[in-house]
């Protein structure tokens, strides 16, 4: 069998995306087309939701990471050992214009990171905003905190996504709203020195955190130069997540302000479920007492 030749670029984004048909309707392959995403983190759910987004036919991306692969990246992240050592802006960029080549794709790549400097230009001309900014520095606790206040100032949705061991939990700012920057949180949260005690306050409260996270923000807390554990399990559930998030946003549809799945929990036996649930409650307690004394 020949394979098909598109005539021009039109026809050959829809020969690209021809399968999304009938799930997705032409009218909406056509905003989905349009959609200008900024993604500010191209690491793990960045990368994900990168990969979400382009294989559901989106062509508008302004990507932004100063960090580089590493090794350790390879177990969770959409990339290959020729990735290390290379910027992961710069690499998703280069694959988003494989993945188009002739369909007039619209790929921006900026590698200082979110700055007061940049922050402005980077968010001009953007329909959504998807944070996967680091919350494990204090520089990226700052960058993180300086996208929120000025998505917020230009009434933009902010897609805030976490991997949580065997769990993707997604929080959704719809600052189209005109509400205050993380609902009013953003000047209780930057009074703490702490990234990890910043993030608690200011983004992903105990309750929602899975039980093997728990004991990974106890032991990181107990342990600050210690790294942190991540899965592609969660990071690969935030890919397909994507679709139905951007979709439900280009229909104009409501978005829950917390999206998220443990597939985990979801395996497990009503006494396990109940097992797991009394030791991250457990768990819980003693993060508490922790971050009382941690600024």
């Amino acid at each position: 069998m020949q394979p098909t030749i598109a005539k021009n670029d039109e026809d050959l984004y829809y020969e690209l995306f021809k399968r999304n048909q009938p799930v997705i309707r032409p009218s909406l392959q056509e905003k989905l087309k349009n959609l200008r995403l900024f993604i500010a983190g191209c690491g793990s759910t960045g990368g994900a939701f990168i990969e979400g987004a382009s294989r559901l036919g989106v062509l508008g991306f302004r990507l932004t990471e100063p960090d580089h692969y590493e090794l350790h990246n390879l177990n969770r992240q959409f990339v290959y050992p020729g990735d290390v050592g290379a910027n992961k802006a710069i690499v998703h960029a280069e694959r988003l214009k494989k993945l188009f080549k002739n369909c007039k794709s619209e790929v921006e790549v900026e590698t200082s990171g979110i700055n007061e400097s940049n922050i402005d230009r980077l968010l001009d001309g953007i329909s959504l905003v998807f944070d996967a900014v680091d919350v494990t520095t204090v520089s990226g606790m700052k960058a993180k905190f300086l996208l929120h206040e000025r998505a917020a100032s230009r009434k933009l949705m902010v897609l805030s996504a976490f991997d949580l061991g065997f769990k993707q939990w997604i929080r959704v700012f719809d600052y189209r709203l005109g509400g205050a920057a993380l609902d009013g949180r953003l000047d209780h949260a930057k009074t703490f020195k702490n990234p990890l005690r910043a993030l608690v306050e200011g983004f992903c409260p105990l309750e929602e955190l899975s039980v093997e996270i728990s004991e990974e923000l106890l032991r990181m807390l107990q342990n600050p130069n210690s790294s942190a554990c991540q899965l592609a399990t969660a990071c690969h559930l935030l890919a397909a997540f994507t679709a139905p998030l951007l979709i439900r946003f280009c229909d104009q549809k409501s978005i829950p302000n917390i999206v998220s799945f443990d597939l985990m929990r979801h395996l497990e036996t009503e006494s396990e479920l109940a097992a797991a649930e009394n030791k991250r409650l457990e768990l819980q307690k003693q993060i508490e007492m922790l971050l009382k004394t941690i600024a």
